[in-house]
C-alpha cells in the first residue's frame, strides 16, 4: 500500500518538476518575444504587448495551478510522516523586521545611470550590494534576507525608504522576473 503511495508521489512530483519546467520556458519564450519586439521596433508593439500579458497571465495561473499541487504533495508526505530536508540556515545577528524585497541592476531605468557605482563608491555586485535607507540601516552593515542569503548595504536611493531593501542583480530582465516580496532580515555579525 505504502509503494503504491509513494509510485503516486513520485509521479506528481515528476508532473510538478515537468510542468515548471515547461511554465520557465513559456516565460523566458515570452520574455524573447518582448526582447526582439523592443529591438526591431515593430509598429505593432500595442497589439503584441497585450498578447504578451495574456500569455505571462496564462503562465502565472500555471504557476498557481502548480503551488496547488505543491501543497497537495506535501499533504501526502505529511501523511506519511516524510519530510523534506528544509534550510536550517539561523542567522546569529539581530532580527531586523519584515522588509519589502525589490530588485534592481546597473542600467539607466534602475539608476539612472550606468557605471555601476553605488553610493557608497563601490562597485555594485550581484550576490553581495543591496541598497537601503540608510536612515534604517547603516552603509557597510551586513544583513542576511530569508531565501536570498547575506548582502552588504553599499547603495541607497530615492525610492528606497524605511523597510526596503532594493537587491542588485546582474540584468533588467532578472530585476523584472523576480519582482518583489517581504521577507526577514537580520543583521550579520
Amino acid at each position: 500500500m505504502q509503494d503504491l503511495k509513494l509510485q503516486q508521489l513520485n509521479y506528481k512530483i515528476k508532473r510538478i518538476k515537468r510542468n515548471k519546467a515547461i511554465g520557465k520556458i513559456l516565460f523566458y519564450g515570452v520574455m524573447l518575444i518582448i526582447a526582439t519586439a523592443v529591438l526591431i521596433k515593430i509598429d505593432s508593439v500595442e497589439i503584441a504587448q497585450t498578447d504578451t500579458l495574456n500569455t505571462l497571465m496564462d503562465v502565472e495561473l500555471k504557476i498557481d495551478d502548480l503551488s496547488e499541487e505543491n501543497m497537495l504533495v506535501e499533504e501526502v508526505l505529511q501523511s506519511e510522516e516524510k519530510t523534506l530536508p528544509m534550510d536550517s540556515y539561523e542567522p546569529a545577528g539581530a532580527y531586523l523586521g519584515e522588509y519589502t524585497i525589490t530588485y534592481y541592476c546597473g542600467c539607466k531605468k534602475c539608476c539612472g545611470k550606468t557605471d555601476g557605482i553605488t553610493k557608497l563608491g563601490t562597485t555594485a555586485t550581484a550576490g553581495r550590494t543591496v541598497g537601503a535607507d540608510w536612515n534604517v540601516i547603516a552603509p557597510t552593515t551586513k544583513i542576511y534576507i530569508e531565501g536570498i542569503g547575506e548582502r552588504v548595504v553599499e547603495d541607497t536611493g530615492e525610492g528606497i525608504q524605511g523597510n526596503h531593501i532594493d537587491v542588485f542583480v546582474e540584468d533588467h530582465a532578472t530585476a523584472l522576473k523576480l519582482g518583489r516580496a517581504t521577507r526577514k532580515v537580520y543583521e550579520v555579525e
